[in-house]
C-alpha cells in the first residue's frame, strides 16, 4: 500500500491491499511491526560500517516505514537461497507491473541478512585496514589512494520525490549520497580494493597478493577436481572433530593451549567454568554475555565452522515447513552442536574476562565486544582465520590451516611476550612433563608403552600389577598438540638422555618430529594419504605398519588382526571377487585404514554399528571376539590406552633394527653362485655381524606368536575371556622378547 502510494503498479489495487490488511490486521500487525524493526536494524548494521551515509539512512528509512521485499525470481527454475543478490540495495522501476513472481519475502529477508552482514563485516575490514595504513603512512609507501576510474552520477531531488512521500524531509546533503557509479571504460584491477567509507565509494591500490587475499577472503570458489579432492578432507574433519572422543580430549587441550596465550591471563579449568555458566545463562536464560559473544561473531572460529555454512539453508524448510525443534533431528546436527558447546566453553570463558577489563578501562560497548570477541577466537586457534591461499590448501588437506596456525601461535608468543610465555610454558607443559618423567621413566609398565602414545599424551598407571600380570590400566591426558610435543615430549626425551646417556631416543625423536613438521608444512592431500600409506605400508600417524609384518605374504583379503571389522572383511571378499589376487585394496586391513584415514573415529564408530547390522541380519556369521576392555569403551577409551599391544615400543624398536639385518641376510641367500661365497662372508661379518643372527631365530618367534594371536581370534572353541587372556598374555611374551633382543643389540 506504501508503494501504491508512490506511485509503483502491482497485479494487485489498493483497495484488495486495504481488504487483505483489514482482514488479518489483528493477527498479524504486532509481526509487521516485528519485521520492519528487524529489517531497519539490517540497515543500521550497513550504517555503522559505513556502506551508507547517515543522509541515504534517512532517505531509505523514509521512503520504507513499512518495508517488504518485492525481490523477483529472475529464471524459470525459482529462487535460491545462493541466489544472493550481488548489490545491498535496489531501486524499484515504475511502469508497468512485472509478470515475474515475487520471491517469498520471509526468504528475501533472510538472503538480505546473509548478505548485507557479510558485505559489511568485508567491508569494515578493508575500512580498519586503510586506516591502520594512513596512521602509519611511512610504512606503506606502495600503498596508497587510486584515482576514480568510475562515472558518477548523482541522484537529484526532482527524482527523489518518485520515492518519497515528503520531498521537504530530506536535505541538500542526502542526493551526494544517492550517487550511482557507472564503469567509464576500467574496472578494479587485481591490485586494487574498493569499498564505501562514510557511505562513499573509494578504491585504493594495495599490492596483487593483498588485493588477492582480500577480494577472496571468504569466497573461494574451487573448481571441480578440487571440490571432488576436498571431501575426503570434509569428511575426516567431521570424523575427527565431532567424535565424542574427540571432544572430551579437545577441552582438555584447549584449556592449556588457552592458558598459555591467553593475554588475559586465564586460569585453567576456572575459564572453562566461567565460560559454561555463561553459556547456560545464555542458552536458557537468555544471559547477556553469551548474547554478546554470538554478536561479536565468536562462533565462526569454531573447527565445525570450517565445513559449516551457517546461513545457506532452505529457508522454507527450515523457516516455513518445519518446527524448530526438528532442526535437531539429525545426528550429525547434533553432534555439531555439541562440539560447539565443548569449544565455546574455553572461548567464551576468555572473552566475558577480556570483556569485563576492556569496559573497566573505559572501551565503549562496542569497541569491549570487538575486542573480546578478538581475543575469544583467537585465545586457541581460529579456525577461519587464513588467507585465500592457505584456505584453499585447507579445502584438500584436513588440518593444514590448523597445524600451522600452531607453529604460528608458538612464535607469536615468543616474540611479543617471551617472558610470560616461557612462563606458562614451563608452568603448564614443561613441569607435569617432568615429574611424570620421574615417576614413569624406569617403570617397566611405561617402557613397553607406543611411542606414538607417549608422544601425544601424559601417561599415569594405577594400580600395582607388573608386566606380567598386567593387573594395572593405563590412564592418558592429551598434551596441546605442538606445545606436548616441543616442550612436553621434548623434554621427556631430553631427561631420557641425560640419564642414559644413550643418543638415540633423541636422535629418534628429532627424525620424528622433523618428518612430522614436513607434512604440516608441505600439506599432504588427505585424499592421498591412503594411497601413500599403502606405498611404504605404514601409518602416517603412528608410523606402525598398516599390514602386520606377518601378512605381506598372504592374499590380501586374508590380511587381518583381531580388531579388523567385519564391514572390511566383508568388503576384502567382494573386491576380490570383482578385482581379482591382483589388488592389494581387498586387504581388510587397508580398508580399515583407509575408513580411519577418511572418516576418523566417528568413521569407525559407524563401521562397529554396520558389524553389528550385519551379524543381527546374518550376512557375516556372529564372531568371538577377545573381550573388550576399558580401552574399548566409547568416550572412555579417550583416556585409557591398549596394553598389552603389538604397537609396543619394545617391538617396534627390534623390527627398526631387524629389519636392515633381515635385507642383508636376504642378500646373501641371493647370492648362490660359489664365486660369491667372499661377498657373502663379507656382508655377514663385516656388514651385519654374525652375533645379530641370533635376530632371526627372534623375529620368527614373533611371527609365530601373530599367528597365534590370529588363530587364537578366529577360533570358535574360546570364549571372549579366555580370548582376550591368550591375547594379552601372547603379547606380553613378544613384549618380552622383543626387549631381550634390544637389549642384545645394545650390547
Amino acid at each position: 500500500m506504501e508503494k501504491i502510494k508512490q506511485g509503483y503498479e502491482f497485479k494487485f489495487t489498493k483497495e484488495q491491499s486495504l481488504k487483505i490488511v483489514n482482514k488479518f490486521k489483528n493477527k498479524y500487525d504486532n509481526i509487521a511491526k516485528e519485521l520492519t524493526a528487524y529489517n531497519q536494524r539490517l540497515l543500521d548494521y550497513m550504517l555503522e560500517k559505513g556502506i551508507v551515509s547517515k543522509e541515504v539512512y534517512e532517505v531509505i528509512i523514509e521512503a520504507n516505514k513499512d518495508y517488504v521485499p518485492f525481490a523477483r525470481v529472475i529464471d524459470s527454475k525459482g529462487s535460491k537461497i545462493s541466489d544472493a543478490v550481488t548489490n545491498p540495495l535496489k531501486k524499484m522501476k515504475k511502469g508497468k507491473a512485472s509478470d515475474k513472481k515475487i520471491i517469498d519475502p520471509i526468504e528475501t529477508m533472510y538472503n538480505n541478512t546473509v548478505h548485507f552482514i557479510a558485505l559489511a563485516e568485508r567491508n569494515a575490514a578493508f575500512v580498519k585496514f586503510i586506516e591502520m595504513v594512513e596512521s602509519n603512512a611511512k610504512d606503506f609507501p606502495e600503498i596508497f589512494k587510486a584515482k576514480k576510474k568510475v562515472k558518477s552520477i548523482k541522484v537529484t531531488k526532482a527524482e527523489l520525490e518518485n520515492v518519497v512521500t515528503d520531498i521537504s524531509k530530506i536535505s541538500e546533503k542526502a542526493a551526494e549520497g544517492f550517487t550511482i557509479f557507472r564503469r567509464n571504460g576500467h574496472i578494479i584491477s587485481e591490485s586494487e580494493i574498493g569499498f564505501m567509507r562514510n557511505g562513499k565509494f573509494e578504491i585504493w591500490e594495495v599490492g596483487t597478493e593483498l588485493a588477492k587475499t582480500f577480494k577472496k577472503f571468504d569466497s573461494f570458489h574451487a573448481g571441480l577436481i578440487t571440490k571432488i579432492m576436498s571431501q575426503p578432507a570434509k569428511l575426516l574433519r567431521a570424523g575427527s572433530t565431532l567424535a565424542p572422543e574427540f571432544m572430551v580430549r579437545n577441552i582438555t587441550k584447549d584449556s592449556l593451549t588457552a592458558a598459555i596465550f591467553s593475554r588475559a591471563n586465564t586460569i585453567p579449568i576456572l575459564a572453562q567454568f566461567r565460560g559454561l555458566f555463561h553459556m547456560i545463562m545464555g542458552k536458557r536464560f537468555g544471559g547477556e554475555m553469551y548474547q554478546k559473544w554470538i554478536k561479536s561473531g565468536g562462533l565462526q572460529s569454531m573447527v565445525t565452522s570450517m565445513d559449516r555454512t551457517y546461513f545457506a539453508k532452505n529457508v522454507k524448510q527450515e523457516l516455513l515447513g518445519s518446527k524448530p525443534y526438528n532442526m535437531l533431528k539429525s545426528p550429525l546436527e547434533m553432534l555439531r552442536i555439541l562440539s560447539e558447546g565443548f569449544e565455546t566453553v574455553t572461548r567464551l570463558g576468555e572473552f566475558s574476562t577480556v570483556y569485563r577489563k576492556a569496559k573497566k578501562a573505559g572501551l565503549s560497548e562496542k569497541d569491549a565486544i570487538e575486542r573480546a570477541g578478538f581475543e575469544g577466537r583467537d585465545v586457541t586457534i581460529d579456525f577461519k582465520k587464513s588467507g585465500s591461499q592457505i584456505q584453499a590448501w585447507n579445502m584438500v588437506s584436513a588440518f593444514f590451516n590448523a597445524r600451522l596456525q600452531g607453529y604460528a601461535k608458538i612464535f607469536d608468543g615468543f616474540k611479543n611476550r617471551p617472558i610470560q610465555t616461557t612462563a606458562k610454558i614451563s608452568a603448564y607443559i614443561v613441569a607435569p612433563s617432568i615429574l611424570l618423567w620421574i615417576k614413569n621413566h624406569d617403570d617397566p609398565r611405561y617402557q613397553e608403552l607406543p611411542r606414538w602414545q607417549k608422544d601425544l599424551f601424559w601417561v599415569f598407571i594405577t594400580g600395582d600389577g607388573t608386566v606380567e600380570d598386567g593387573n594395572y590400566t593405563v590412564w592418558r591426558i592429551p598434551k596441546p598438540f605442538e606445545l606436548g610435543l616441543i616442550f612436553g615430549r621434548g623434554t621427556e626425551l631430553l631427561l631420557d638422555y641425560m640419564y642414559s646417556k644413550n643418543p638415540g631416543k633423541i636422535d629418534d625423536f628429532i627424525k620424528e618430529m622433523a618428518i612430522s613438521n614436513l607434512q604440516n608444512l608441505m600439506p599432504i592431500p588427505t585424499g592421498a594419504v591412503p594411497f601413500i600409506e599403502q606405498k611404504f605400508n605404514t601409518s602416517l600417524f603412528t608410523g606402525r605398519p598398516i599390514i602386520e609384518r606377518n601378512q605381506e605374504g598372504l592374499l590380501p583379503e586374508y590380511q587381518w588382526t583381531e580388531y579388523t571389522s567385519e564391514t572390511s572383511k566383508l568388503l576384502g571378499r567382494g573386491l576380490r571377487f570383482i578385482l581379482g589376487d591382483q589388488t592389494s585394496w581387498s586387504s581388510p586391513s587397508r580398508i580399515d585404514a583407509v575408513i580411519s584415514n577418511w572418516t576418523g573415529t566417528l568413521g569407525q564408530h559407524l563401521i562397529n554399528a554396520a558389524d553389528k547390522a550385519l551379524i543381527a541380519s546374518g550376512v557375516v556369521p556372529d564372531p568371538i571376539k577377545p573381550a573388550d576392555t576399558l580401552a574399548d569403551m566409547p568416550i572412555i577409551k579417550a583416556f585409557i590406552i591398549r596394553n598389552p599391544s603389538g604397537g609396543s615400543e619394545h617391538i617396534e624398536d627390534f623390527y627398526k633394527n631387524y629389519l636392515p639385518i633381515k635385507k642383508r641376510l636376504d642378500s646373501i641367500d641371493r647370492l648362490t653362485d660359489p664365486d660369491e661365497v667372499l661377498r657373502q662372508i663379507n656382508i655377514l661379518v663385516n656388514d651385519i655381524g654374525v652375533e645379530h643372527t641370533i635376530l632371526v631365530g627372534m623375529a620368527d618367534a614373533l611371527s609365530q606368536q601373530r599367528k597365534f594371536i590370529s588363530l587364537v581370534t578366529q577360533s570358535e572353541f574360546y570364549n571372549p575371556d579366555e580370548k582376550r587372556q591368550m591375547i594379552d598374555d601372547t603379547y606380553r611374551m613378544m613384549i618380552m622378547i622383543a626387549k631381550q633382543a634390544n637389549e642384545l643389540i645394545a650390547k
